[in-house]
């Protein structure tokens, strides 16, 4: 069992970037590092919307195309969210917006970044090619549709779904951006979704295993937030096609996978819970991985694979400064397959759920001091516990070790 407390913590980052853009616009490289962590209750569902959606949304923004700058240096007080430990990042960010009508829209960003060597997680190096010492890539490259009551969403973004907490079990927000198809029906009260994300294929011996992910959520209007409920399944297999039925969003996941034959995949269910009163919110989201019923064999001692998270706080606590006190347990096994290697829910290196993976749990108080787009500040106090990595790992079967009787 090993253990890290981490007490203390301060991060501060002076982010000063140039945008050289049809119109003033945020840069979505933030996003994935330090986008808003307290939303506006007027969103209440934002599952399918990036930030930089939200922003081209202006009915005025139909051209807008640019270059983003950005560039940050850190102190040597590290956070546990951090993938590397390398000082100095800089990244440029070509990107181009058109408006079709008030429905459609297409979007393209690209990237080079500055190569980091000081992995903070041996497991998670960079996943693509580098070139003289710079990462580079195509982030977004998408065509949206969004009307009244259906959305369709085809192309390459990142995925992420309901708010946007650094802790979320489900999706996490430190990843790389995925190939996908989402698509749903919605109105005033339901939101009904489902999607397709392409994961990166695993060589297992000789073998080639292509990897897929469906799921889907219904998202239900409360006025004051939203009670959302997820299924999501990953299967793959050598020469493994893309699986049809599991596009369909009133397909239940669990009884299809149980009635099917020989389909091997891994699935997930969670429920969400956000609210807020004026200044004040809260969000609790549980989720379950798997549990056994039956007592007849030592298989069946495997325990539940489980995680949750619970998040109160506060905006503007006083000017520019809002405060939030998190809670998140995730168990041992969560995310991990007991076969199958390529049933494990990671991407390109990265967890696809939390960040830490599994194996953990971590309590935490943030103050958030944003004065200005180009200035952030924050100091957090957390304890985190965490056992042996749990999710790169082969899958811990020391259950097998015991009879049902000794339990």
């Amino acid at each position: 069992m090993r253990k890290n407390i981490v007490f203390a913590v301060l991060i501060l980052t002076l982010i000063g970037f140039v945008q050289l853009t049809a119109q003033i616009n945020s840069n979505a490289f933030l996003e994935k590092d330090i986008n808003q962590i307290f939303q506006s209750p007027e969103a209440v569902d934002s599952s399918y919307l990036t930030q930089m959606e939200f922003i081209l949304s202006d009915p005025d923004n139909k051209i807008l195309y640019g270059l983003d700058i950005f560039g940050a240096f850190k102190n040597s007080a590290v956070s546990p969210y951090q993938v590397y430990n390398d000082r100095f990042h800089y990244l440029v960010s070509p990107f181009g917006h058109y408006k079709f009508n008030d429905q459609v829209t297409l979007d393209v960003r690209g990237n080079i970044e500055n190569k980091k060597d000081d992995l903070v997680y041996a497991e998670r190096a960079y996943w693509s090619d580098e070139l003289a010492g710079h990462y580079g890539g195509f982030e977004i490259a998408k065509i949206t549709y969004n009307s009244d009551h259906f959305f369709v969403k085809y192309g390459r973004d990142y995925f992420l779904q309901g708010k946007y907490f650094y802790e979320n079990l489900l999706f996490s927000k430190y990843n790389y951006p995925y190939d996908q198809l989402v698509y749903g029906l919605k109105n005033d009260y339901f939101e009904l979704s489902s999607y397709y994300l392409s994961l990166n294929s695993l060589r297992e011996n000789n073998d080639i295993n292509i990897r897929h992910l469906n799921g889907h959520r219904l998202s239900v209007n409360l006025q004051i937030g939203y009670l959302a409920f997820n299924e999501v399944i990953l299967y793959g297999g050598e020469n493994r096609q893309i699986n049809l039925a599991l596009f369909n969003p009133l397909l239940i996941y669990y009884s299809y996978q149980k009635n099917a034959r020989n389909f091997e995949s891994n699935s997930l269910v969670s429920a969400e819970l956000y609210l807020y009163y004026r200044d004040y919110f809260f969000f609790g989201e549980f989720l379950l991985d798997d549990f056994q019923i039956d007592k007849d064999v030592p298989d069946d001692l495997e325990p539940t694979e489980w995680g949750m998270n619970v998040t109160i706080g506060k905006n503007k606590l006083i000017e520019n400064l809002n405060w939030k006190l998190n809670y998140t347990r995730v168990a041992n096994r969560t995310y991990n397959a007991p076969i199958k290697d390529y049933e494990k829910f990671v991407y390109k290196n990265y967890p696809i759920g939390h960040f830490f993976g599994n194996n953990f749990w971590e309590i935490k108080s943030s103050l958030t001091y944003i004065p200005s787009e180009k200035l952030w500040m924050e100091l957090t106090l957390s304890h985190l516990e965490y056992g042996d990595e749990a999710l790169y790992s082969p899958f811990n079967k020391d259950y097998l070790n015991y009879t049902v009787e000794e339990g």
